[in-house]
């Protein structure tokens, strides 16, 4: 194997186990910085593969130019280009991520076949980790469960529970005679994890993948493979009625329910009617719908503003239509037509439970870059050979990549560091690294909020409200800083925006409620009250006296 293949192999096996828990943002960071360390070299990559005339390549390089322009165009500003901390997709990443798809082209043969087993056997790594989540019961620290599942070496149990799928998925393939040796353990840990991780969708694509390995094979060898990698997922469902909490993927199966993603894709259907020709960007999904949202639907499906966000629709389809619209999903469309007919082989079968996932869950920085990459070695070795850049322009590429990884590196620990002391002279310097950000401001804002320093607090909450201003959710901090200094005035306006931009949010309702408090005016009270009660039932029975000992605490030096 070369060096060259040997450099994918490790791309791979690092977006499959990146983690670091002393990063302020988990498995995103790493996974960014991998991005990162990718996005010249496969840029130029992409643009040789261009000159040389590669039909995929043309028609990717087009659809990542309708990107950019898309983005540009976007009336959510420079965060459709550059995204936002913590965050998934952005104009940044597709581009980034499509960066490891030319460079996954270049592998050779032999380096597909070491891609395969990377994939195996990196997967299974997690995918233990994972089981060891549910049989220990870690509840604290950075490897905790999450509501009662594992997350592996991810931020959530729904990307854990795709690339597990993934694992299971490649391990069938692989199977014969002579390998189902050194092929049986890991395939059989990872479809264990798929069922533990309680993702409904990567049960269900396991399953496909596996049914369809059969069908298509015909042979004993891939019945018995098939009946292995059942079984891996039904023991995951026994491990976890055994010592679990009963949140495994055939268990949630039978609860039914879909979560509000049918109203979620009515509302992305309605954007991309507003703008079916250039979209709104990548990443900002959100702040096209969240105007639609309707009392109904924020009190079953988003009150939570943290946890219940909609970012995304949780299908690629509509992602990509609300994202760059109708032109630009044909260009995505036809460049997975003409590399679609090249490909074949395991990484094939890898990548379909992370597609099928993306029908009903978000593309995540955890998978998008990853399936990007075994897409374009899938065909890597059914196409003429492509060239490689000259080595000392490959070294230099890669290290400009590297620099700007360990940048993101930095910023991240810096941040963390700071904000872990209370120190937000630290924390401001920290979070100007990465820019306008208003997730990293958000942070700063935080720390001098839990120092005492309220003047400090209310310049960064201005700056997080002016970087981002399409989300409620910062308006309605703003507003809950300037109340708690006695700018009633100025709380009246951040009100006031959080609520036109989405007339149902909890979060906003409340600030509402609080300030008519402050104004001491019972009827815009009493009707704040109201509309808290449509979204959020269990605030019905809610009084002034609550709302403000929950809210002081929150200000209070």
């Amino acid at each position: 194997m070369t060096r060259w293949d040997a450099g994918i192999a490790g791309f791979c096996l690092l977006l499959l186990v990146a983690f670091a828990p002393n990063l302020m943002f988990g498995s995103w960071t790493p996974r960014m910085a991998l991005v990162l360390v990718a996005l010249p070299l496969g840029l130029v990559l992409l643009a040789v593969l261009c000159r040389r005339r590669d039909v995929a390549a043309i028609v990717l390089a087009a659809a990542l130019g309708w990107t950019l322009l898309c983005s540009g165009l976007s009336p959510f500003g420079r965060l459709a280009v550059t995204g936002t901390v913590g965050r998934d997709l952005s104009a940044l990443t597709v581009v980034g991520s499509a960066s490891f798809w030319a460079i996954g082209r270049t592998a050779s043969e032999r380096g597909v076949r070491v891609l395969e087993r990377v994939v195996l056997w990196g997967v299974a790594a997690g995918a233990l980790v994972g089981v060891a989540q549910v049989v220990f019961s870690v509840d604290t620290g950075p490897l905790a469960l999450a509501s009662g599942r594992p997350i592996g070496f991810m931020t959530n149990p729904v990307y854990f529970g795709a690339v597990c799928a993934a694992g299971l998925a490649v391990g069938v393939a692989l199977w014969s005679d002579t390998t189902w040796r050194w092929v049986v353990v890991p395939l059989f840990v990872s479809g264990m994890a798929a069922s533990l991780s309680g993702s409904r969708v990567a049960l269900g694509a396991a399953v496909v993948v596996v049914v369809a390995l059969v069908v298509l094979r015909r042979t004993r060898v891939s019945g018995v493979a098939a009946l292995v990698g059942i079984t891996s997922l039904v023991a995951g469902v026994v491990l976890d009625r055994t010592v679990g909490v009963g949140r495994n993927a055939a268990d949630r199966l039978a609860s039914g329910a879909g979560g509000g993603r049918t109203t979620v894709w009515r509302y992305g259907l309605e954007a991309f009617a507003d703008r079916p020709l250039v979209g709104y960007g990548f990443g900002e999904f959100r702040p096209a719908v969240q105007g639609r949202f309707s009392s109904e639907f924020v009190r079953d499906f988003a009150a939570e503003e943290i946890t219940q966000p909609w970012f995304d629709p949780h299908n690629a389809v509509i992602t990509v239509l609300v994202a760059v619209g109708v032109v630009g999903l044909l260009l995505f469309v036809g460049w997975l037509f003409v590399w679609g007919s090249a490909v074949r082989g395991p990484l094939v079968w890898a990548l379909l439970p992370i597609v099928l996932s993306w029908m009903l869950q978000p593309m995540s920085l955890h998978t998008l870059p990853l399936a990007m990459l075994l897409f374009g070695a899938a065909g890597a070795g059914t196409v003429p050979a492509v060239p490689v850049v000259r080595r000392r322009t490959a070294a230099a590429l890669a290290a400009l990549g590297v620099v700007a990884g360990v940048y993101l590196l930095a910023a991240d620990i810096s941040l963390r560091r700071a904000t872990n002391d209370l120190d937000g002279d630290r924390a401001a310097v920290a979070a100007s690294m990465f820019g306008r950000d208003p997730i990293s401001g958000d942070l700063v804002a935080q720390t001098f909020g839990r120092s005492g320093e309220s003047d400090e607090e209310l310049k960064w909450r201005e700056r997080v409200t002016a970087w981002e201003p399409d989300r409620p959710h910062w308006w309605s901090l703003l507003a809950q800083t300037q109340i708690g200094l006695g700018l009633l005035e100025e709380a009246e306006e951040s009100v006031a925006n959080a609520l036109e931009l989405q007339p149902y949010n909890v979060r906003s309702l409340n600030t509402e409620a609080i300030l008519a408090i402050y104004r001491d005016d019972e009827a815009r009270l009493k009707a704040a009250l109201d509309e808290l009660c449509l979204v959020n039932p269990a605030q019905c029975e809610l009084e002034a006296k609550q709302l403000l000992e929950d809210f002081e605490p929150a200000v209070a030096p």
